[in-house]
């Protein structure tokens, strides 16, 4: 059976005048060219984050500026496909370095390969597996900060008891880093592996469920190094992407 084992996620913020430019180089490009075209890939979305749905954000400055990681890519591999995607993406790159097709405004502010932990579903959530095929209305990404949460089974437990109390959160999973890919705010080399990603998916809208019914119960948690809602991009369009 094929199921998500590993997912590289990526937050990804446009230089000042460069977000039409940047939307569509990344899902008419770069999304296929450079991630979904590679050895072991299952599916992958895209989603971005408003004005509206950024000045609701909360963190402790795990991912840096708030205000930055305007868009957000998720792919999904299955077992064994990290391997092969890795051994692909080098030569993959260069391909494309020496095609000129690779857009230089932009900054990632943090692009990362994870692996599946946990899922949490409501009791209509359809597996994780699928979720970025579902076509969702949007995704809460919750960066848990371990050494203040205590361990991981701590985080687990409060993933848990969230979705209980806001069935909304359809299907969720649980990501532990494997590695930092490249990110301007911290050397991949150096990179301590100080989070969970928690990623909760939604047919709501997702910034009001954010701010209704999800962000005080994080708060009242206490561990979260960056939190908030993301829209699902509109492929083909530049929906959104004049309101950062």
């Amino acid at each position: 059976m094929t199921e998500l084992a590993t997912a590289l996620v990526a937050l990804i913020e446009p230089h000042p005048g460069r977000a039409v430019a940047f939307n569509r180089w990344y899902e008419r490009d770069h999304f296929y060219s450079a991630v979904m075209a590679g050895p072991g890939v299952m599916s992958g979305a895209r989603w971005v984050a408003p004005r509206a749905a950024k000045a609701t954000r909360i963190g402790n400055g795990l991912f840096g500026n708030p205000d930055g990681a305007s868009f957000l890519a998720t792919f999904w591999l299955e077992p064994g496909g990290q391997a092969r995607w890795d051994e692909w993406v080098p030569g993959r790159m260069s391909e494309l370095v020496e095609q000129d097709r690779m857009f230089t405004g932009r900054d990632h502010v943090r692009t990362a390969v994870y692996e599946r932990a946990w899922e949490v579903q409501s009791p209509s959530g359809p597996p994780i597996d699928v979720a970025l095929d579902r076509r969702y209305a949007g995704v809460i990404v919750l960066a848990v900060d371990r050494e203040v949460a205590g361990d991981l089974g701590a985080v687990e437990d409060w993933h848990r008891e969230l979705v209980a109390a806001v069935p909304a959160l359809d299907v969720s999973v649980g990501l532990t880093q494997l590695r930092l890919v490249l990110s301007v705010l911290a050397d991949p080399a150096e990179d301590p592996e100080r989070h969970a990603l928690l990623l909760a998916f939604t047919d709501d809208d997702p910034v009001e469920l954010w701010r209704d019914e999800v962000r005080a119960r994080a708060v009242e948690f206490g561990a979260i190094g960056f939190g908030g809602p993301f829209l699902a991009t509109v492929p083909g369009t530049d929906t959104y992407v004049d309101d950062l």
